[in-house]
């Protein structure tokens, strides 16, 4: 009996810790998300068949349509699902295709701005851990604003302040960026500086803005949140 008894205990934690890794929603979205890169790599493999040219806008317009067709509740409540996409990034057994380090981010733009913050603090630590490479995090830092202008408009958040005012004290960080597109002539603490200020959406002397550049027409997101009402 003693040694029926040993056995279980032994067991025991092993079948408890595969209990407790089995997450339905983590697989869910993994499942769900290879469904949207099947389409995807579909969509591109035609493309390029074709010989077809598309730029990242048209591309990304095709991704938002199959989100919304493939899994809508990914654009109406995205903060339920935020942790598992960003987790797709780093998934070794997630089947990549091209561009899927841009539309990731796009996905996660969605965000209210206060979730979005948060899951800039998540970001971070991957970039710094070398999970995801500088354009991959400068992408989630400064969103590309033909997607969404949203983290722009919202500079004077006081989450979102106090987010890149750690972000400016981090010393490990910064030196681990590096100036990397030839056309960029401010440094990335000059860039967060811009950001934090508002000069990003208010503008300057210098510098438009981009509450002026979409003062007559939005974002592809913001765009199809206002259509969608969410």
């Amino acid at each position: 009996m003693k040694k029926y008894i040993l056995i279980f205990w032994i067991l025991l934690p092993c079948c408890s810790a595969k209990i407790e890794n089995h997450n339905p929603k983590t697989n869910k979205v993994h499942e769900i998300f290879q469904v949207i890169s099947g389409k995807m790599q579909a969509h591109n493999d035609y493309m390029e068949k074709n010989r077809l040219f598309e730029e990242l806008i048209g591309h990304t317009m095709h991704f938002f349509k199959v989100v919304n067709t493939v899994a809508p509740q990914f654009l109406t409540d995205t903060k339920l699902y935020k942790d598992d996409i960003l987790n797709l990034l780093t998934d070794k057994s997630f089947k990549r295709y091209d561009l899927i380090d841009y539309d990731i981010p796009y996905l996660l733009y969605n965000l209210h701005i206060d979730d979005y913050v948060d899951l800039l603090y998540s970001v971070v630590p991957l970039f710094k851990n070398g999970d995801i490479d500088q354009e991959i995090f400068e992408r989630f830092i400064f969103p590309d604003d033909f997607v969404s202008t949203s983290l722009y408009k919202n500079y004077q958040n006081e989450k979102l302040q106090l987010f890149l005012k750690n972000l400016l004290k981090d010393q490990d960080l910064i030196s681990k960026v590096k100036i990397q597109k030839p056309y960029q002539n401010d440094s990335f603490s000059e860039r967060i500086l811009s950001l934090k200020n508002g000069t990003m959406w208010e503008g300057n002397s210098e510098y438009m803005g981009l509450k002026k550049m979409y003062a007559n027409g939005a974002a592809i997101l913001d765009g199809l949140k206002a259509k969608m009402g969410y």
